[in-house]
């Protein structure tokens, strides 16, 4: 199954191969989180699709699925509905992927700024991870 999901996470099966991949997210048993479900994640990022965006901000908000959610995050990046920083600043807050929501950020930056966004990301530059608080920095530097 890995193998089918990894074939379509290429732009061309967007938006076809979507709706089952979502469909599939939410079906699929994967307790850690970093197996399958984690691999659908990555081909909902690549086939990133505003016309799913609910659906997509539905499962990256959803913290039964853990860090699968992940790459999800990141795509949030991609969409251009006016409301994907307000749902990326809440993501700044679960602390499963607030480090993936500060690189969407930094990433949405390049487009749209997000002036909500500058408490949470401050606070991120105290973070554990050196990789997140570069992003920060990033982020709240194209903020200014």
């Amino acid at each position: 199954m890995e193998e089918i999901v990894r074939a379509l996470s290429v732009p061309w099966a967007r938006p076809a191969a979507t709706g089952p991949l979502i469909a599939r997210f939410r079906q699929v048993e994967d307790e850690s989180g970093l197996g399958l479900r984690w691999t659908i994640g990555n081909a909902l990022e690549v086939l990133w699709d505003d016309s799913f965006f609910d659906d997509l901000v539905s499962l990256a908000r959803d913290q039964r699925f853990g860090r699968a959610r992940e790459m999800l995050v990141l795509g949030l990046a991609k969409s251009k509905r006016p409301e994907v920083g307000a749902v990326l600043v809440h993501l700044l807050d679960d602390p499963t992927v607030d480090g993936h929501a500060v690189s969407a950020l930094s990433g949405l930056f390049r487009r749209i700024k997000v002036p909500a966004a500058r408490a949470g990301l401050e606070r991120m530059l105290g973070d554990d991870r050196a990789w997140v608080r570069k992003k920060a920095q990033r982020a709240l530097s194209a903020l200014a």
